[in-house]
């Protein structure tokens, strides 16, 4: 079961990068402010959904289904 939890990790750490990638396609600013502003990345996420919805969804399957198994460990 830890193995799964750990792919859930894997599909979220995936996701996280995926969105960086594409947000460091429009400029270094973006980056840096996806990383160190509170609340940019939902602000750039709404602006460009076309781009950043499939690395979106990755990183929160990844997400959920870390959630769902962390619970599942621990009841």
């Amino acid at each position: 079961m830890e193995f799964v939890l750990l792919l859930f990790v894997g599909v979220m750490i995936t996701g996280g990068i995926w969105m960086i990638l594409k947000v460091s396609k429009d400029s270094t600013k973006a980056v840096l402010a996806w990383l160190f502003i509170p609340f940019y990345s939902i602000i750039y996420l709404s602006g460009h959904w076309n781009e950043m919805r499939k690395p979106f969804y990755v990183w929160l399957s990844g997400t959920v289904g870390m959630g769902i198994i962390a619970v599942i460990l621990n009841g």
